[in-house]
């Protein structure tokens, strides 16, 4: 009775496991392994280094050629029951081939043998009269610690601790196989059974050195309800010799006649002998017959002249470092463009970018990427929906050139990151943990450099953030490098978004400015007021675009429209007004930097600019009830509120602003709504004098207030011109000669006004009845009578000045008493109407300049006023920053724990991953060699029980 072969169970059909598979995915199990070992040899963790050969525009006759030069080439590719048709049969073809050869000089590790380049090789095949495709995949560098077992225990990986290789669970190779196996049985039902030849086998083998594995379903008779579980038989092909096969089963005997150390029968361990007799020879000699001729039989060996011998020498085609896999019965539809899409760079996709420096390449989805023939595919192919989106190919997600189905999110952009990610054993999704963030960072850091030095990619970039606002989308993780005053970065960054937006907006007209906003609604007025077209982003999209600064927020826009705009000739009065209000509100802002600009959208009224310090007004608007605008005053108070509130740049100088509002506005209105015509004939004559030369400032400097300042007792020229008057007049009068009383108390009336008056301040203006009194007296100065009672009024000041309480200006003191001022009022004939006049004159200049001098003086005040409030501001701002500067500091102290902290946690559960690592694989282990002696105390009561019998 021949030995049974041993076997190893795997999945029940159609499991759980195998949901998210497809046939691209299963491919790249193959694909990784062959890969990984290229990998591991070169030491680095990206390679993409393949020979491609598209045959499939090839004519039969070449691929036939091709077909025996891959066979001299890698004499082990084609091997075990499924390779060994492919290479027997002529119907099959190659179709698309990738290889590689890596000379042993560049490798920086070595596996069991030191005598060989490393080669890989996958070859895709086309039957000419099926449709269907079958895959070969062989590596001739298997790892030293590598066995048959590796490949079909759960766990069993020898990439686990490796920096280079991909896989770590060990379960990629079981799935992908028994996924595989079922697609085959599937297409099988799809094909006419006449249709198919008779040597032509569907399903799937492969070999580890000299080891076949086959598969098949096993069930059990005594139980309909268990599920079938796919079964691994190993044959071992080993070319032993007879005297190594001898020895071998020698060896075996032993060990099964060697006595259990628990059984009380046996008192002795010494090994028990085995003889060689002739019979146990023979069935050697034919137990050894029949490995040589499966090994001819699966293309292991070389045709032999003599079937006879026992031996391998001369005729050996494989060897123990080799893997070699074949699946026959794949969905003929399935092009090599989407049967390799699971690993990156196999065929590279048409548009990529490399970002320098960082892991992350990007890419674009190639349409054929997709199933070309989706109602082809079979019923239990509904997993290959998983990438179709309603506009094509949807992004994939690659972790170092490996696919992962379920990945991390996408939206139209693909990615390939070559940094570390922790991957579930299924290899479908990404274990979330603090790699995800590294990934983040790294995402954002790539995105902000294809920006600004990738223009294509950039508008890729652009149509990815505009067309999704995911909480893992690219819109999300952007966050432009500020920092770094890169005015080409900027550029980049508009041109990407202003191409992208017209992109997805095409029916804007290219001459046509575009502003995107987050807020269409509030902003969509203004945005056409400046003659650009809205286009509606989300916030996060406009986060970018605001931060990268590709376009200015629409109230920006309108301020830098407003200060490019040039300053007007301002109507008479208003700009005068203005910035005497302003000198309240600003008097840090110079006089000359406050101007009314040609500007005269609806927004903004008011810009300060701090870096040039200066305020641009927008031109004031009528308010309606002023039939002419150059009149009206009422913009004024609006105009000053809009200033204080924007000057200062805080919430604290806004507020201290506003409470130099009421006066400033008081100020700047002077008790009026608007300019009368003697102000407007006064400001035409200072109009007249200024320089206006075409400077878009157009300040209204002029000397009368440069004088102010530095003399408060200056009097105005208009004041000075009606000084010299009077002085010519006097003069005529004395040349005239008049004697008599009444010239004595005229020249005294006269010295008494050229006197400069000392006036307390409670006396600086006179009151507005004396004002109206001396103005009628100049009108009319031959009403005479009208000064008569003017005589008791004059003497009840002196009487109020003896009592030390000054009521009336000292002005009105022009005669030494009553009674001589009536006197003189008689005694004045026609001939000395002139003189009157000239005193009368007098008297009224010095209350001018009476008035001019209380103004003086108030204006010192307020300005001593601002002054010490500008004082005490700066004295708060300082204690605040003081303030400020120990919060700070505390808050930099609690940061700096805590990110100490966090870095502790993070080494501490990157140790406790290790460990959990650690402590599954051992328990895997265990498990593995747990089922192993259940197997051995299995087959050993089986043989004893077959003994008894």
């Amino acid at each position: 009775m021949a030995p049974r072969r041993p076997t190893y169970d795997w999945k029940a059909r159609a499991c759980a496991e195998l949901d998210n598979f497809d046939v691209p995915f299963a491919f790249k199990e193959y694909v990784q392994n062959v890969q990984g070992q290229v990998l591991k040899g070169l030491r680095t963790r990206e390679w993409s280094d393949w020979k491609r050969e598209d045959l499939r525009n090839e004519t039969p006759k070449n691929r036939d050629t091709r077909k025996k030069s891959l066979i001299t080439e890698y004499p082990g590719l084609l091997t075990g029951p499924h390779g060994a048709q492919i290479k027997r049969l002529p119907g099959w073809q190659p179709w698309y081939i990738l290889s590689a050869r890596i000379p042993l000089q560049s490798l920086r590790y070595n596996s069991r043998h030191l005598y060989k380049d490393l080669q890989i090789a996958l070859v895709l095949w086309r039957h000419t009269t099926l449709e269907i495709t079958a895959l070969s995949a062989y590596n001739n560098h298997l790892d030293r610690n590598a066995k048959f077992s590796t490949f079909t225990v759960d766990g069993a990986s020898t990439s686990r601790q490796s920096d280079y290789a991909v896989g770590e669970k060990g379960k990629g190779f079981i799935l992908a196989t028994q996924f595989l196996q079922e697609h085959t049985e599937e297409v099988l039902k799809t094909l006419a059974p006449a249709d198919v030849p008779r040597d032509v086998k569907l399903g799937a083998s492969f070999r580890v050195g000299h080891q076949i594995g086959t598969l098949k379903w096993k069930g059990t008779k005594y139980d309909d309800d268990v599920e079938e579980v796919l079964n691994v038989v190993l044959d071992d092909l080993t070319p032993w010799t007879l005297e190594e096969y001898l020895h071998k089963k020698v060896s075996e005997a032993a060990d099964k006649k060697k006595p259990r150390r628990d059984n009380d029968e046996s008192d002795s361990d010494v090994d028990q002998p085995v003889a060689i007799t002739d019979k146990f020879r023979t069935d050697s000699q034919q137990a050894l017959k029949k490995i040589y001729e499966a090994r001819g039989r699966f293309q292991m060996d070389a045709k032999r002249e003599d079937s006879s011998l026992l031996s391998s020498a001369g005729s050996q085609l494989v060897y123990e470092d080799e893997v070699a896999i074949t699946v026959v019965g794949i969905n003929g539809s399935f092009q090599p463009e989407y049967l390799f899409r699971s690993i990156y760079g196999i065929i590279p996709p048409e548009h990529a970018w490399r970002v320098p420096n960082t892991p992350v390449q990007f890419f674009i989805s190639p349409a054929n990427f997709d199933a070309p023939d989706r109602n082809a595919q079979p019923p239990a192919e509904s997993s290959e929906d998983l990438f179709e989106t309603e506009s094509g190919p949807a992004a994939l997600f690659y972790s170092r050139d490996q696919l992962v189905p379920f990945g991390l999110f996408l939206n139209k952009l693909s990615i390939n990151y070559h940094g570390k990610l922790h991957i579930t054993s299924d290899r479908v999704a990404i274990l979330r943990d603090y790699r995800v963030d590294v990934y983040q960072k790294d995402l954002s850091l790539a995105a902000d450099l294809g920006f600004r030095t990738i223009p294509e990619l950039a508008v890729e970039l652009a149509l990815d953030v505009l067309s999704c606002d995911h909480s893992d989308s690219l819109s999300q993780l952007i966050k432009p490098d500020n920092e770094v005053d890169d005015s080409e970065g900027t550029k980049a960054y508009r041109a990407a978004f202003e191409a992208a937006l017209r992109k997805l907006h095409p029916d804007i007209p290219a001459s046509t400015r575009i502003q995107p906003t987050a807020s269409i609604k509030k902003e969509k007025d203004l945005i056409e007021e400046l003659g650009l077209e809205a286009v509606e982003v989300s916030d996060s999209a406009w986060r970018i675009i605001h931060d990268s600064g590709a376009y200015l927020a629409v109230k920006d826009v309108a301020r830098k429209r407003l200060l490019s705009r040039p300053a007007i000739i301002d109507a008479p009065g208003r700009l005068k007004r203005l910035r005497l209000a302003m000198a309240k509100v600003a008097p840090y802002v110079p006089e000359e930097n406050v101007t009314i600009r040609d500007y005269s959208l609806s927004t903004p009224k008011v810009v300060f600019d701090e870096k040039k310090n200066l305020l641009a007004f927008a031109t004031p608007r009528p308010c309606g009830k002023h039939t002419e605008q150059k009149s009206c005053l009422c913009w004024l108070g609006p105009a000053v509120y809009e200033a204080a509130m924007r000057v200062g740049g805080d919430k604290r100088s806004a507020e201290e602003n506003l409470d130099s509002f009421y006066p400033a506005f008081l100020k700047g209105m002077n008790g009026k709504t608007a300019v009368d015509e003697e102000e407007e004939d006064a400001s035409d004559e200072d109009d007249d004098d200024d320089d206006d030369s075409g400077n878009e400032m157009d300040v209204d400097d002029n000397a009368d207030k440069d004088n102010e300042k530095d003399d408060p007792t200056y009097v105005p020229p208009k004041t000075k011109d009606a000084a010299e008057k009077r002085k010519k007049q006097e003069a005529e009068t004395q040349k005239n000669g008049s004697k008599g009383s009444k010239s004595n108390d005229v020249q005294a009336t006269k010295e008494k006004a050229q006197t400069p008056a000392k006036t307390p301040l409670k006396e600086k203006s006179p009151s507005s009845r004396q004002e109206k009194e001396t103005a009628n007296t100049q009108k009319s100065p031959t009403k005479q009578p009208d000064a008569t009672p003017e005589t008791p009024r004059a003497k009840q000041p002196e009487q109020t000045q003896t009592a030390n309480k000054p009521k009336a200006p000292t002005n009105m003191q022009v005669h030494d008493s009553p009674a001589k001022a009536s006197s003189s009022s008689t005694s004045i004939g026609d001939d000395d109407g002139d003189a009157v006049i000239a005193a009368v004159s007098g008297l009224a200049a010095r209350l001018k300049e009476s008035r001019v001098l209380v103004s003086d003086l108030t204006r010192q005040i307020d300005v001593s006023n601002t002054e010490i409030a500008i004082l005490r501001q700066e004295m708060g701002r300082r204690l605040t920053v003081e303030q400020s500067a120990a919060k700070q500091a505390t808050i930099w102290a609690q940061a700096e724990t805590i990110k100490r902290l966090e870095g502790d946690l993070k080494d501490a559960n990157e140790q406790l991953d290790q460990l959990l690592e650690e402590s599954k694989r051992r328990l895997e282990l265990q498990q593995a060699a747990v089922l192993d002696a259940q197997r051995s105390l299995a087959v050993s009561q089986t043989r004893k029980r077959q003994r008894t019998e």
